[in-house]
């Protein structure tokens, strides 16, 4: 594993717990939806980092590792984009909502994937 899968996975570790740790804090709170909705968070951190797990077990070297998670972080959102656009169609908030949420976590990663590019020597 080379820095940059090592920063990714800390990246995505970290971020789940911080969601998981929030969740738990709304939970107690009882802002049930709150709570939900950071839990998502932490489900779509767990993904990729899953994602970048497969990766790693299954491509041989640091080049094809990173092509394989930087075509699942385009792929996978996919189906939350055409899960949006059924939302807005039907009108329906809270799926919109909750799609917004999952495509959030996307966009963070991919801006925390570029940030290291631009610092990358």
């Amino acid at each position: 594993m080379n820095q940059q899968q090592e920063r990714l996975m800390r990246y995505l570790t970290e971020q789940s717990a911080a969601c998981l740790a929030k969740q738990q804090a709304l939970a107690a709170d009882e802002r049930r939806d709150e709570a939900a909705f950071e839990q998502i968070r932490a489900n779509i951190f767990e993904v990729f980092r899953t994602v970048l797990t497969t990766a790693q077990n299954t491509c041989g070297d640091d080049a094809a590792i990173q092509t394989f998670f930087v075509q699942r972080l385009a792929q996978i959102p996919g189906a939350w984009t055409n899960a949006l656009n059924e939302a807005r169609a039907h009108h329906d908030t809270h799926q919109q909502h909750l799609q917004h949420v999952k495509l959030g976590v996307v966009q963070e990663i991919r801006r925390e994937m570029a940030r290291w590019e631009v610092e990358a020597p």
